[in-house]
Order: C-alpha cells, then sequence, then structure tokens
C-alpha cells in the first residue's frame, strides 16, 4: 500500500446562483466563499463571458504564459476550487469556451476574466480544506502530497493500492 496525496473533506452544503454581472470571476467565486464562511469548495459555472485571460503553464521556464481572448464567449465547460493559499482564499479553475465563430479556447483563468451571466453550482465543505503549498520542483502552489506533509488540517489522508507494487 502506498500513502495517497487524498484528503477527505466533508461536504456541508451546496449552493446555486448567479454571479454578479460585470465582475472578475475569480474574485466573484472567492468573495462567495468569504461570505460564506467556508475554506474549501468546489465549483462549476456556466453562462457567457465577455472576455477571457487564459494561460497554459511552461514548465521549462516555470511560468504562466496567458493570453487574452475577446468576447463574447460561453462557457462549455469550467471547474475548480477554492482552498487557502498564503493565508487567503484563492479560487482556481480551469475553462474551455467557445467564441462566436466555433472556435475553442481553454487553460488556467487568470484575472481579468469578466462575467457576463454567469451562474455557479459550488459546494462547500466543513472545517478547515486542504492549504496549497509552493513547489519549488514545479513552480506551482500545489496540494501537499505524502502522509507527513504541511497543510493538512482537521484531514485524514488514505491508502491506496499502488499499480506498481505486486499483489503477495
Amino acid at each position: 500500500m502506498t500513502h495517497s496525496p487524498l484528503f477527505s473533506v466533508v461536504p456541508a452544503r451546496r449552493l446555486m446562483g448567479r454571479l454578479p454581472d460585470n465582475r472578475d470571476l475569480l474574485e466573484a467565486i472567492e468573495a462567495v466563499c468569504r461570505s460564506e464562511a467556508v475554506e474549501a469548495a468546489v465549483f462549476h459555472l456556466t453562462g457567457t463571458i465577455s472576455g477571457l485571460t487564459v494561460g497554459s503553464y511552461d514548465a521549462t521556464q516555470q511560468v504562466w504564459v496567458t493570453a487574452q481572448v475577446p468576447g463574447p464567449l460561453e462557457i462549455v465547460t469550467c471547474t475548480g476550487q477554492v482552498c487557502r493559499q498564503e493565508g487567503d482564499l484563492k479560487a482556481s479553475a480551469r475553462i474551455l469556451v467557445v467564441d462566436t465563430h466555433g472556435g475553442l479556447h481553454g487553460g488556467r483563468i487568470f484575472s481579468e476574466t469578466v462575467a457576463f451571466a454567469v451562474e455557479i453550482d459550488i459546494e462547500f465543505f466543513d472545517g478547515h480544506g486542504p492549504i496549497r503549498i509552493y513547489d519549488a520542483g514545479t513552480g506551482l502552489w500545489r496540494l501537499p502530497l505524502g502522509p507527513f506533509a504541511h497543510g493538512f488540517r482537521n484531514g485524514l489522508e488514505h491508502e491506496i493500492p499502488s499499480t506498481n507494487e505486486e499483489a503477495v
């Protein structure tokens, strides 16, 4: 058996509603979590955005390469998480959108990505969630790894069978 980097969270409640129009998506999601006094959540978005700042990670240079995509853009799929990072709540999401010509654009959302008419389906978790920590090896903020990793609070780790180990 190997230790899994999974973090146990207990679903508390799920809400659905509209995000404010003409507001940055990430800031709006973080504001929802602060207003509900939660530290961990997962979410899905649907709707239309006025414009998109999207990025992909260049692992060689350890930098995010971003691009601006003008709107209007329809969200095909968008999913993300909210957890603590450097003491603040941070939303992180991946998105796929389609433009008015049928072109697809996707990657990680960055600010300024502005809501035109966006709805959220968000599930909050009880207690403290995981805390993202900086991983110097990748240059990314990541969830902790391993049985004694930093950043776990009120969490349980799971043991899962390793696919690399032979059965006894």
